[in-house]
């Protein structure tokens, strides 16, 4: 995966706070580096969101890009990354995701202004 210093992809809570190319890694089974993504998708600007929680984002999006990441993704037609947080800790991941799930409209909008304003699709950057 290629995140650089300009990449809209940004750093979760903990220790990687403020270093979106560089988040710390846990050690998964058989030792290999495990980051946890969570992410929001959009169907297009201002359009239908969803908010996931994925150890492997470039799978994952990839998944939903070809319909199978899920009924409601499948359904809305929402395959474009425009938002994502790296974690080194799956509980905080999915308190981050649940957090983002509860969030208003308005704010999910503005996270996804602030971080990404031409809501580009950020999926090119991670497969790279």
């Amino acid at each position: 995966m290629a995140l650089g210093p300009g990449s809209p992809l940004r750093s979760g809570r903990g220790d990687n706070r403020g270093m979106p190319w560089n988040s710390r890694t846990t050690l998964g089974c058989g030792g290999t580096a495990v980051t946890y993504w969570v992410y929001i998708l959009a169907s297009r600007r201002n359009g239908t969101l969803y908010v996931g929680v994925t150890n492997d984002l470039a799978r994952r999006i990839g998944q939903h890009k070809a319909g199978q990441g899920g009924a409601f993704t499948r359904e809305y037609e929402v395959r474009a990354l425009v938002h994502a947080e790296p974690f080194d800790d799956i509980a905080l991941a999915i308190e981050r995701e649940k957090r983002l799930k509860r969030w208003r409209r308005a704010w999910k909008l503005a996270l996804i202004e602030r971080e990404n304003p031409t809501w580009r699709d950020l999926y090119e950057d991670i497969n790279m």
